[in-house]
């Protein structure tokens, strides 16, 4: 992290204006960030960039299939999305199921129904 960064990082860090931070990148910066947050007192989320938290043996299908539904169609094509955050292989069959009906269900209507969840992009 250059110089400049790191002064930014550090300044988020240690302000009492800010009670969380959330990162997504390396492990050795995600680490930085995540314990110098908790040393000051401050909610931290912090992805590894090579960490799927889809993939974890403890990891919630249906968190994961709500990151389905949410990359894709919660955000426009050229958006980085939350696709690298889902299951794949083995635990992807589980995801997909309770995913499924969340997709059937997805009410896609004129942005002026205010019963839908989805409107023209």
């Amino acid at each position: 992290m250059s110089s400049k960064a790191t002064d930014d990082v550090d300044a988020l860090l240690h302000h009492n204006a800010v009670s969380a931070v959330s990162f997504v990148g390396s492990t050795p910066i995600a680490r930085y960030i995540y314990e110098t947050a908790a040393q000051n007192g401050k909610r931290a989320q912090a992805w590894r960039s090579q960490e799927s938290h889809g993939h974890l043996p403890d990891a919630d299908m249906e968190q994961a299939a709500d990151a389905l539904m949410g990359a894709a169609y919660g955000r426009p094509a050229n958006a980085h999305g939350d696709l690298r955050r889902v299951p794949v292989g083995a635990k992807a069959a589980s995801a997909c199921s309770k995913a499924r009906p969340k997709f059937a269900h997805l009410k896609i209507r004129p942005g002026t129904d205010p019963d839908a969840e989805m409107g023209p992009l």
